[in-house]
């Protein structure tokens, strides 16, 4: 979908992971980290957006060890492109025109906020100016696997980036259950060149998982247990969306 004013080429932008429990997040034991992000395609999972949401982390209104900083100044120049034709660029000789920039603890767990999840069964989602809603069928809906956070102001870790509210709570990596398939959709790059380490296992685990992917989800943790207590545990005792792989697992795993 379309976000006017949005400027975000080659920048770091924080991610959040709100499902940890999916396959594609295995290995990570802290829910944010940095996500290379350029001119990517928007999504809509039908997550309400809340940009001005006070932020989880310290923000570096001014430039650290600068004078203004020290000195306790107001805050000049940068920002986030919003009003006063204030610059989104740094000045890259001496740096004097700081954009704000969220800062990042690699130990810090994100706190993720009440209803920043997909719609459940049953619900609707989607929007972009239509009209009515979309039927989800058990088990069917989208999976938000990470996101980017509700403030605008946690958003930009490196770099540049205008327009930052139209991202805010904007999925980042969704699994959309399709027939007895799934289409893992990623609108970020896990995989650019060297640059992006922290994000390559997302890629691989989608490919090694992708007979799993449906493992951690609160329904399907429901589903397998009905289906692992019967006498059998073929294809056909299984609904559309499960394998008899599936059940055993739960069977050997209790």
């Amino acid at each position: 979908m379309p976000a006017p004013g949005l400027v975000d080429r080659g920048t770091l932008l924080r991610g959040v992971l709100t499902d940890m429990g999916s396959p594609i997040t295995y290995g990570y034991a802290i829910n944010q980290l940095p996500i290379y992000f350029s001119g990517g395609v928007i999504l809509d999972a039908g997550v309400a957006q809340n940009p001005e949401a006070t932020p989880q982390s310290k923000i570096d209104a001014l430039h650290p060890g600068s004078r203004a900083a020290l000195s306790g100044a107001a805050i000049g120049g940068g920002g986030f492109g919003r009003g006063g034709g204030a610059s989104i660029y740094q000045n890259t000789t001496p740096m004097a025109t700081w954009v704000e920039h969220s800062q990042r603890d690699p130990n810090q767990q994100w706190k993720i906020e009440t209803g920043a999840a997909a719609p459940a069964a049953g619900g609707g989602f989607g929007g972009g100016g239509r009209t009515g809603a979309t039927t989800v069928l058990q088990g069917m809906g989208p999976r938000v696997i990470v996101q980017f956070p509700a403030s605008r102001r946690d958003l930009l870790l490196s770099g540049v980036l205008g327009g930052g509210e139209q991202l805010s709570n904007r999925p980042l990596v969704v699994d959309s259950p399709i027939g007895q398939g799934h289409i893992v959709m990623f609108t970020m790059r896990p995989m650019w060149r060297w640059q992006t380490q922290g994000t390559f296992i997302m890629g691989l685990n989608a490919i090694m998982h992708w007979n799993d992917l449906s493992a951690g989800q609160a329904v399907m943790k429901e589903t397998l247990k009905n289906y692992a207590s019967r006498k059998r545990g073929t294809v056909n005792d299984c609904p559309p969306f499960l394998s008899d792989r599936s059940v055993h697992d739960h069977r050997v795993r209790g």
